[in-house]
Parts: C-alpha cells; sequence; structure tokens
C-alpha cells in the first residue's frame, strides 16, 4: 500500500472519531474524549490534508466549526 492510501484511510477515520466526537460534545453535550486528544487529532488531519491536498474533501471537519446545537441550548 502506497503512502498516499495510507494516508487516505487515516483521514477516513480521524473524520469518523472527530465527527464522531463533535455530535456527542455539541449534540448531546456529553463529551466523550478529553480535548487534548480531541485536538491531537484534529491536527494530525491538517497536517496530512496539508501535506496531501488532493485527499482533503468537502465534508472534512476542518472545514466547519463544532457540530448540531443540542436541543437544551436551542430557543
Amino acid at each position: 500500500m502506497d503512502l498516499e492510501n495510507i494516508n487516505k484511510d487515516r483521514i477516513i477515520e480521524l473524520k469518523k472519531l472527530i465527527d464522531n466526537a463533535n455530535y456527542f460534545y455539541y449534540t448531546l453535550d456529553k463529551p466523550q474524549i478529553e480535548d487534548a486528544l480531541y485536538d491531537s487529532l484534529y491536527k494530525e488531519l491538517i497536517d496530512i490534508e496539508n501535506k496531501f491536498p488532493e485527499l482533503k474533501t468537502e465534508d472534512s471537519p476542518t472545514n466547519r466549526l463544532g457540530g448540531e446545537i443540542s436541543e437544551g441550548l436551542k430557543k
């Protein structure tokens, strides 16, 4: 497997982990991972996307902030 395919697989994994963390944090208001771990996953995703810009997709968490707002926070 070449480096680009390895990074593509890692990007998919990172996006799932970050999206899941965002869902628990923003929507459910029940964080599941420490902020430091989230930050390291997010930084790793940015680093890979910068090295392989052709692998960055429009649905990447690096293209948006946060997630859906918890029902308890909506007016």
